[in-house]
């Protein structure tokens, strides 16, 4: 689970990517660029409330089995 939003991130970074070279090549605008850097953004947050249910769940149940 925890591992699940890193193609996304790396996908939304190849997007940042290819943007930012079309917008210096002249064929793409401010825009796209800022949309890219968005849906990374959206990805990176995916990713870390996945990383905060999971450690979250892992508290609960060790408090449950009185290990924590």
């Amino acid at each position: 689970m925890a591992n699940a939003p890193v193609p996304n991130i790396k996908r939304a970074n190849g997007i940042l990517e290819l943007a930012r070279n079309q917008l210096a090549a002249g064929v793409a605008t401010q825009i796209d660029v800022t949309r890219a850097e968005a849906q990374l953004a959206i990805a990176e947050q995916s990713r870390l409330q996945q990383i905060t249910t999971l450690v979250s769940g892992d508290l609960v149940l060790k408090r449950l089995l009185d290990v924590a």
